[in-house]
């Protein structure tokens, strides 16, 4: 609220207030999807929300709170997170088109969301270690292969 007195020079006062209401801004909601490792067809990534804006955020009177929201939760498993899920690492044990919904909301109560579309073609998230890594000529070399999934079959291109 803002009060106003004025007085003139004959000490005649007068008052007049104003109610101000200042409004929250709402969240902008933004996230990039980057498989975590260059396999051809991933099935694990990292969601990262950092491209979420807020005004209210940026002049350091509001915070966010970040929540995702998953078309099958039951094929997927969040393994990681990181600033309080503004970044989160995330696998999905089906194959096919998953929704994926972040869902931002700042201390006022302000909310918004944004859905994006993950294409899992193959959810076989294969593993190779080499050891050693380096080696001179005429060493063996070992191979270890590690998988979610039972393997029936490998093919090793060299």
């Amino acid at each position: 609220m803002v009060k106003l007195t004025i007085e003139d020079e004959l000490g005649m006062v007068n008052v007049d207030t104003k109610q101000i209401y200042v409004e929250s801004s709402t969240p902008i909601p933004q996230f990039t999807i980057t498989p975590t490792n260059k396999r051809a067809q991933p099935s694990e990534f990292h969601l990262d929300a950092n491209g979420t804006t807020d005004l209210d955020v940026t002049n350091k009177v509001d915070s966010l709170e970040y929540y995702r929201e998953f078309s099958n939760p039951n094929v997927t498993t969040i393994t990681a997170t990181e600033e309080e899920n503004k970044k989160i690492v995330v696998h999905f044990d089906e194959v096919g088109k998953h929704r994926v919904r972040l869902i931002v909301t700042d201390m006022y109560g302000k909310v918004a969301s944004i859905e994006k579309i993950i294409d899992v073609t193959s959810i076989l998230r294969p593993e190779l270690t080499i050891n050693p890594s380096a080696i001179t000529r005429g060493r063996n070399v070992g191979f270890e292969v590690r998988t979610n999934k039972p393997i029936v079959g490998y093919q090793r291109t060299f």
